[in-house]
Parts: structure tokens; C-alpha cells; sequence
């Protein structure tokens, strides 16, 4: 009975879901199946267009739906409410328009749509917009906000992979026993369906418990805040420490940085990032409290090595999409921690937003996008190299 009674919480959470996500919880349905019928004839086209195309986009509007919805109900009591819900879904239907149109322009030259990085990019573009839409005018919950985000999140990833797991072996037993099913190929299958519409339902079904605070997060958060507070903010200080100890040892020696230099420093400076992110709450006189006040200067001579690094690799090899990101990313980090320097007030909504700006920039910036910055510099490097070897060769 106690199986039969959390089955039908479950029924009625995913109720709820469609209720009050209805675009959303389509996208995500539309999203498995179009990938489903992807796995199942990869040569299938829907309107000249492959069907990973139209998952993506789904994907992609499952995210900005979500975030839509919950922004929506934070104006529901304004005036021009109306003017906002019209202006929102106008929004989201251009910004979905000019996604698929980018993204079908990749498929056109043959990249895998997928795993590019135009595509990534929205990915994260548009979730990190779930993060902001339900606290876009409560900036001072916005951290605490983000916490219990990530943690549902956590949990329907949980939820979602242990019903994974019990459905492979299931299907294992069917295989192996009555050879009725073949797991190599109804695997992925089950994967589309776990980790789409499912996890969507299952995260979409705790949001209103989020916002009312009706779950009990206190031991969860508690744990988190030890880890932020009591083993990142320590390991990142003492590892900013080692970096000095490494730029001391350039200066000393005059050696030029090895260009591994840029991930080392990026990637825990963005870290460290969202770590002041979470603490800057903190002001007892614990480790997190001297790390705010002490990592955002020190990182931003670190950024300088960072970018000198970048450079000595551009001047050898040209700029590529990817250093293009490292460059756009770790702007966005200086720019994270001058604010740390200067904001005195717990208003950090402006991070993720300004991140989302710098994401969207790379994919359609035109001009100065990642793929037209890119294109044209390793056009002049080519040319360089020609121009080199016709006066080598053929003077």
C-alpha cells in the first residue's frame, strides 16, 4: 500500500508539472521524441531538417519556457501584466526561431549538432535562464534561490538514474532469459526517456515546493555550506597560493608561461567564482569570510598570466572557437570578481545574467561571434603561410 500511495504522489506531482509548466513539460516530451526517432533511422528528415535538430530546439525551449513560466508569476500582480505575458512568449518564440535557424545552419555543413559547440553553449545559455526567471525581483534570496535549484536538481538526476538503472535490468532479464528485447539497442531508448521527459516531470513537480517551502532543505544546505564554507573556499586559497608560488617562479627565472597555464587558472577561478557566490552571505571570521575578501584581488593579477598565456598560443596558432571561449569566459571572471571588489550589497543576479549576454554573444554575435572571429583568423594565419611559402619556393 505504502508503493501504491508513493506512486500516486508521484502521478499527482507530475500532474502538477502539466498544470503549471504546460509548454515546458511538451518541450520535453517533444524533445525524446524526435531524438527517439533519430536513434531509430539516423537518415530520418521532418521537414528537410534532421530530427536531432528539432530535439535540441525542443531542449533548448523546454529551458526558456520554464524560465518564462516562473518569471511570469513573479509580475502576475503588475499592472501591465498583460503587456509582459505577450512580450515574454514573443520573445521566446523569436529566440527559438533564431536558434533553430543557427542550428540547422550547422547541420547544412555537416557538423554534428548535438555535440557542437554553438549548441552546447545554448544548452547552458538557456538553463542558466531557469536559474534567474523565478528571482529576477528578489535579487537578495537570488543565492539561496540557486542552492535549492541545484539541489533539485541533484535529486531528479537521482530519481531519474536509479529509474534508468531498474528499467536496464529489466530489460537485461528480457534479453538474456527470452531474448524478446535487445538491450544494445533499446538502452538508448530508455536513456531518451529517463533523462528527458522524467527528469523533467519529476524537477518541473518540486518547483512549487521550492517557492512555497514546504521541503525541508535545512540538513541539505547545511551540508552544502560546510563544503563551500569549510573545503572549497580553503583548497581554492591555498591553490591560488601555489599559483603565486608558479608566477613568482616566472618572474624569477624570466620564463615565458606554458600554455597549460590557461585552463589551470580559468577553470578554478570560475570556481571560485561561484564559491564567493554562495559564501559572500558569510561574515563570520571563518576561512570563507578572509577568502572573500582576499581572492578577488589576488585573482585578478592570475587572469592577467592567464590572458598573457593566451595570447604567446593565439600569436603561434591563430584564435579558434575555443580560445575565443577561454577569452569571452575569462572576461567574465575579471568582470565577476572587480564586482566582488566594489559591490558592498548581496546583489548578484547581474552574474549569471551577464554570463548568459556572453554566451549568446559567441552564437550570434555575427561579426564578433566565436565562428566569425575564428574563421577569420585562421584565414589570415593560412594566408600568412601561403604568402611564406610562395616567396620560399617560388621567389
Amino acid at each position: 500500500m505504502k508503493l501504491l500511495h508513493l506512486i500516486a504522489e508521484e502521478l499527482r506531482q507530475g500532474k502538477e508539472a502539466f498544470r503549471r509548466f504546460p509548454l515546458s513539460m511538451t518541450f520535453a516530451i517533444m524533445a525524446a521524441i524526435f531524438q527517439c526517432l533519430w536513434l531509430h533511422h539516423d537518415e530520418a528528415m521532418i521537414l528537410n531538417a534532421s530530427p536531432i535538430l528539432f530535439s535540441a530546439v525542443s531542449i533548448i525551449g523546454f529551458f526558456v519556457t520554464t524560465s518564462s513560466y516562473l518569471y511570469l508569476e513573479t509580475v502576475r500582480e503588475k499592472e501591465n501584466f498583460h503587456s509582459l505575458l505577450i512580450g515574454t512568449w514573443m520573445w521566446n518564440f523569436l529566440f527559438l526561431v533564431v536558434s533553430g535557424y543557427r542550428l540547422a545552419a550547422m547541420g547544412k555543413d555537416g557538423i554534428d549538432i548535438y555535440f557542437a559547440m554553438p549548441t552546447l553553449i545554448l544548452f547552458a545559455a538557456s538553463g542558466l535562464m531557469v536559474f534567474c526567471g523565478g528571482k529576477i525581483h528578489d535579487e537578495r534570496r537570488f543565492p539561496a534561490y540557486v542552492l535549492v535549484l541545484i539541489i533539485e536538481i541533484a535529486v531528479a538526476y537521482l530519481y531519474a538514474f536509479v529509474l534508468f538503472g531498474a528499467l536496464c535490468l529489466l530489460v537485461v532479464g528480457a534479453d538474456v532469459l527470452f531474448g524478446i528485447v535487445d538491450f544494445s539497442s533499446a538502452v538508448t531508448y530508455l536513456a531518451t526517456l529517463c533523462f528527458m521527459p522524467i527528469m523533467a516531470t519529476i524537477f518541473l513537480s518540486r518547483l512549487s515546493a521550492v517557492e512555497s517551502g514546504h521541503k525541508p532543505y535545512g540538513a541539505g544546505i547545511h551540508v552544502i555550506n560546510n563544503l563551500f564554507n569549510n573545503i572549497l573556499a580553503p583548497v581554492l586559497s591555498l591553490y591560488v597560493l601555489l599559483l603565486y608560488v608558479y608566477l613568482a617562479k616566472i618572474l624569477i627565472l624570466r620564463q615565458l608561461p606554458t600554455t597549460s597555464v590557461v585552463n589551470l587558472i580559468l577553470w578554478p577561478m570560475a570556481l571560485a567564482v561561484f564559491v564567493l557566490f554562495m559564501v559572500d552571505h558569510n561574515r563570520d571570521r571563518t576561512a570563507a569570510y578572509y577568502f572573500r575578501k582576499i581572492i578577488p584581488q589576488a585573482a585578478l593579477p592570475l587572469l592577467g598570466l592567464m590572458y598573457y598565456a593566451w595570447f604567446l598560443r593565439v600569436h603561434q596558432y591563430g584564435l579558434t572557437e575555443n580560445r575565443y571561449m577561454i577569452f569571452a569566459l575569462g572576461l567574465w571572471v575579471a568582470f565577476a570578481m572587480v564586482h566582488f571588489i566594489i559591490q558592498k550589497r548581496e546583489l548578484h543576479m547581474i552574474l549569471p545574467m551577464i554570463l548568459i549576454a556572453v554566451l549568446l554573444v559567441s552564437v550570434f554575435g555575427g561579426p564578433i561571434g566565436a565562428d566569425r572571429v575564428a574563421f577569420r583568423s585562421q584565414k589570415k594565419r593560412l594566408d600568412r603561410i601561403l604568402a611564406v611559402f610562395i616567396e620560399t619556393y617560388h621567389p
